[in-house]
């Protein structure tokens, strides 16, 4: 019986590689073949700290690499430029990507199961017409965040550009401790343009997201 093939990619950050290595080696272990894609950056650091140990789960896993768009010398800490910079480059990057290894893998890319926050994987899988899935390795918190940012704007909490407008605690569920809006997620990185940027893409990819599918 022959494999199925899923593409799995995170965002280029610690908190969301690992959970997602993670769910990629149950899924090696269940019989999937999964092509893991990094950036160029992260990459080296996967592949330094990756077992030369071959058994059959690995056998049913390859790790491959884009660009991040970045330059060499670049601060990828700075997540507004490197999210920025993947949105515009990753899509046709990702796509040469799929296009090359269904040209020489007998068991062609079925799905693409994407980190929630990267809805641009999700258009290009839309585009070439490869199921998808998103994979929220946050905390159950943030999620319920990501999606209650209409809500948010619609009660006044935050404006159109997540920006809090006051100055009062809020409680998205009877189930969770109450939240400072100071400290959401996009709200709190010191920079109000780095704030817009994530915030964008929560918004926007957030959205992509639950109308795909999150598995959590």
């Amino acid at each position: 019986m022959r494999n199925k093939h899923v593409v799995v990619i995170p965002y280029p950050a610690q908190g969301h590689v690992i959970p997602l290595m993670e769910a990629a080696r149950c899924f090696t272990s269940n019989g999937l073949k999964v092509t893991f894609v990094n950036t160029e950056f992260t990459h080296k650091q996967v592949m330094s700290a990756w077992s030369d140990q071959q058994d059959g789960e690995n056998d049913l896993m390859q790790i491959v690499c884009i660009t991040d768009g970045l330059e060499p010398g670049d601060n990828r800490e700075d997540l507004g430029k490197l999210t920025e910079t993947m949105s515009r480059v990753g899509p046709n990057k990702l796509e040469e990507l799929i296009e090359g290894i269904n040209k020489v893998d007998d068991e062609k890319i079925k799905c693409i199961i994407a980190d929630y926050c990267m809805g641009w994987v999700i258009r290009v899988a839309q585009k070439m017409g490869i199921r998808q899935a998103t994979f929220c390795p946050s905390s159950a918190a943030v999620l319920a965040l990501t999606m209650s940012v209409q809500k948010l704007m619609d009660d006044e909490v935050i404006d159109s550009n997540g920006v809090p407008l006051k100055d009062q605690m809020v409680q998205l569920s009877t189930t969770m401790p109450s939240m400072d809006p100071a400290n959401f997620a996009w709200a709190c990185t010191g920079d109000p343009v780095r704030n817009q940027i994530i915030f964008d893409i929560m918004i926007l990819d957030g959205k992509e997201a639950a109308d795909v599918g999150i598995q959590w």
